[in-house]
């Protein structure tokens, strides 16, 4: 959760900062941290993809004016997937490596993808889903 959130205040930041944690856990097995600052991955992980790992860094920034715009995030991480899809072969140390990678660029897509899709409705037309015609929120399921 990002910092901002859990005082109340989200923002479409917020959903950055949730991504970048998403793929921050993904990339090293622990959660970033919130103390004001984020790490880069590649201090765990040290064959992380530097534009994928800059990425993540910015997006886990502790405050949301750090952190880059939505639109920019799906750029940059159908950029880096290509990256690491056209990448030439390398040696590797084991063969499980390299389909890690590309394990990790699918998801890093399919994550920017339902990101943009969650967030292409306002967010009172998200809310009004949940309201019954009085505007109390319904209970039970939301479809």
């Amino acid at each position: 959760m990002a910092p901002e959130q859990r005082n109340g205040l989200p923002t479409a930041k917020s959903d950055v900062f949730g991504i970048g944690a998403t793929l921050y856990h993904l990339l090293t097995g622990q959660r970033p941290p919130i103390d004001g600052f984020a790490l880069d991955p590649r201090a765990l992980v040290p064959n992380c993809p530097k534009g994928l790992a800059e990425l993540v860094k910015q997006m886990t920034a502790f405050t949301p004016a750090q952190r880059p715009p939505v639109a920019a995030v799906r750029i940059r991480l159908r950029a880096i997937a290509n990256q690491l899809q056209n990448s030439p072969s390398q040696p590797r140390k084991s063969a499980s490596s390299g389909g890690f990678w590309a394990a990790l660029a699918g998801v890093a897509g399919a994550i920017g993808v339902g990101f943009l899709v969650a967030n292409s409705n306002s967010y009172d037309d998200n809310v009004q889903r949940f309201r019954d015609r009085e505007g109390k929120f319904r209970g039970g399921r939301f479809d």
